[in-house]
């Protein structure tokens, strides 16, 4: 393991470097960066970590750090599909802007919460959170 350590400071370095040059972050890496500027229908289209956001501060009233349940969040976007959705999910936790968690109370949990819930870390995971 050790060895690894050398090769992931210098796969990092660079990665870093990439995105400084290209003005991108790293939850960019999760998200499509190909996607067109607008629709067919010639709307305007975002990524889908902007989408996320957008439709978490609507959840929230506009406050980072609250929770809101998947299944709120997936009912807001019902145009993303969920392998995506749930790819950028990973990657906002990954890239330490977001919490995902699981609702202690088993009994708090619905069927939607459970349909709605992203598996992560070995565990059903229903709470989003965007940190401040």
């Amino acid at each position: 393991r050790q060895e690894a350590s050398p090769v992931l400071t210098a796969f990092h370095a660079r990665v870093s470097q990439f995105l400084a040059n290209e003005d991108r972050s790293f939850v960019d890496l999760f998200t499509s960066w190909a996607a067109p500027a607008h629709s067919e229908k010639g709307e305007r289209q975002v990524s889908i970590a902007t989408a996320v956001r957008d439709s978490y501060l609507d959840l929230t009233g506009g406050r980072l750090g609250e929770e809101v349940r998947l299944r709120q969040l997936r009912e807001e976007l019902p145009n993303t599909d969920r392998a995506s959705l749930d790819y950028c999910l990973l990657g906002m936790v990954m890239a330490g802007i977001a919490q995902i968690r699981q609702i202690d109370d088993s009994l708090a949990i619905d069927d939607r919460d459970r349909a709605a819930s992203l598996e992560f870390g070995g565990s059903a995971r229903h709470l989003f959170q965007l940190i401040p």
